[in-house]
Formats: C-alpha cells, structure tokens, sequence
C-alpha cells in the first residue's frame, strides 16, 4: 500500500508506520534496528504496519545520518570469470543476513578501470571494499587509503597488503601441481599461459623451480599466447607450442580452460591423454571432474574465500576483528585420469 498523489506513487515514510501503529517514529527505528529492546507487543504492532503498507528503509536518509553507507563494494577483474563467481558466491552467503548490501564493479582487467571505480566509491562512503586487484604498474592504494573504510584484498598472500588479505601462495600451487607431473614420470613438462597477472607469474615461479631442482627447466617450452584464458585459447596455445619445439611429455596450464583446451587438441592430433602427454589444469571448476579423461588439477577453496573475506571486513568494520592482516588459505592437488605415473601407462 502506497499514498498517492496525482497519480505518482509517494515513498511510504516512517512517520507513516508510526501513526499506523500508534507509536512514535523513534520506537519504529529503534524496532526495525534493534528488534530485541522494545516489547514483543510493540514490536508485532510495527511489523505488522510494516508488512502491510509496504515500508522500506531509506538508505540514503540513513547514509546521510550515520555519515556512512550500507553498501559493501566487491571490484573484480572479471564478472565473468567462474573463479570469481564462486568467491562471490561466499561473500553473499555472510553478508545475507547482514543490514549491509552488496554493490558489484568489474575492473576488465585493467588497473585504470580499477582506479575509476575507487575514484567513485569514495564519495559513496562504503562500509567496506574487497577487491581481488588488477596487477600492473600501477599503484591504487592510495585511492583505497581514501575510502577510509577496511579492505580485504584476494590475492596471492606473498604480496605486499594494504590493509587485509586472503589468498593461497601461487607458488607453491604451481610447485605443487610441477611436481605431481614429475612423480608421474613426465620430464619434458611444457606450460600454457604464463604471463597472466600476478597469480600466473607466481605459479610460473613454482612451476621453475620445481623443474630447476630436477634439472629438467627448458624456457622454450613456455607458451604465452594472448588469446586469453579461453577453451578455444588452451588448444591454440598447445598447438603452437608441438608446432614450435615438437612433442612434450605434459603441459602444466595456468587454468581449467586451458587444461580443457589442451585436451581437445591432443585428441584432435591423435595423442592420448594420459598416455602420450599429461595435462594439468588449475581451479577445479566444475566441468573438470566430468571431462574426459577427467582433469588433475589444483582445487582452490573460493567460496571459503569469499565467506572468510566478508567476515573479516564486517568484523573489521565492527571493531572486532583481531586476526592475522594475511590469511593463507589452504588449495588441494586432485590428481585425476588427464595424468598417469609411468607405471600405470
């Protein structure tokens, strides 16, 4: 139910429920805010009105009031990305039952979009920001220093924080999945995608010095084509590289993607996967465990992530949070039929 007024429908106010309900507006703010301080009848009468004239809050009015939002802004590189949606998908299973709202930006991969979308935040006076950020020469700390709220970065916990951060360590990911294929038997071991942002760059740390240590490091089996982390990108990216240096034992790829990819070229190019050449993907998303053969690669735990990085900002935000600044998170190898040891071949 909504006043009218020549013909245009008029916000229902919280003066409105309190004449409704026969109390003051305070005792209607203080049980919409604080439900347990006033009486079960009191609060029952407010509800009530509530529910039947349609009210809601108006943020704004309590934005201007508090001199702070409501909102949480997550800035992401990819909105897209199966790997951020899952993140996300944990920050909202902790803020649902929260008074705070989620505002999504996209940053597309670039460190100038990125610092816009800080630029505009400032002015909207966030409760808190998580932002898994773009690498490059850039540097935006300055702008998140300006929002004057927590921030919880997801990111590789080797780098430098600015405030909070929660991630795995890429390079020992990398060093992890490099060294399953060489348990497996496999020596002449290629990589597909390395100079993708940060994370890319750590796990190529990993994957080189696994192979240094076993003496097997060969930088022309690095393949960085720019196709992005695409399905259509892994085939063409391992292609290129049988086509440039010839055949190789496996291939290490910076994701799931280009995992999946790459085995669709080997079957394109009649060789069989395990058997001719391993394959190892990174995020265990959903497709990988069903592929055929199915995907080893490396499981990231993103939606623990996202539920861990909004709780420590709304602690934070509540002056309660007395954790670590940087939270490592623990990833799994889940070793599956795109590699083989010798033995079993």
């Amino acid at each position: 139910m909504r006043k009218r007024r020549n013909g245009h429908a008029e916000r229902v106010t919280l003066n409105d429920v309190a004449r409704a309900a026969g109390v003051s507006a305070i005792t209607v703010s203080r049980t919409l805010r604080n439900p347990d301080i006033v009486s079960p009848e009191v609060r029952e009468k407010v509800l009530k009105c509530v529910d039947s004239l349609g009210y809601v809050p108006d943020l704004a009015a309590r934005s201007l009031a508090s001199r702070n939002s409501s909102l949480i802004t997550v800035l992401v590189p990819s909105m897209t990305s199966y790997l951020f949606a899952e993140v996300m998908h944990g920050i909202e299973a902790r803020i649902e039952d929260s008074d705070f709202s989620l505002h999504y930006a996209n940053s597309r991969m670039s460190q100038e979009a990125e610092a816009r979308h800080l630029k505009l935040l400032a002015g909207q006076r966030p409760v808190g920001l998580i932002i898994a950020n773009v690498a490059g020469e850039m540097d935006n700390r300055e702008l998140m220093r300006r929002l004057g709220c927590p921030v919880v970065q997801v990111q590789d916990i080797s780098l430098d924080v600015f405030d909070m951060a929660i991630g795995i360590d890429h390079a020992k990911a990398g060093a992890t999945a490099t060294r399953h294929l060489l348990d497996c038997g496999y020596r002449r071991i290629g990589v597909l995608g390395r100079f993708y942002g940060t994370r890319g760059e750590r796990r190529h740390y990993g994957y080189r010095s696994e192979l240094e240590r076993a003496g097997c490091y060969d930088p022309a089996l690095i393949e960085d084509a720019s196709g992005g982390f695409t399905v259509q990108s892994g085939g063409e990216m391992l292609a290129s590289l049988l086509n440039r240096v010839g055949p190789v034992d496996a291939v290490l790829c910076q994701s799931d993607e280009l995992a999946l990819g790459a085995v669709f070229e080997s079957q394109r190019r009649g060789l069989r996967v395990p058997e001719e050449i391993g394959i190892c993907g990174f995020n265990d998303l959903e497709f990988s465990r069903v592929s055929v053969p199915p995907l080893t690669t490396i499981r990231l735990p993103r939606f623990d992530i996202g539920y861990k990085a909004a709780d420590m900002l709304l602690r934070a935000h509540q002056g309660r949070y007395d954790g670590p600044m940087t939270t490592e998170m623990e990833y799994e190898l889940m070793p599956r039929g795109s590699t083989v040891k010798v033995a079993d071949r």
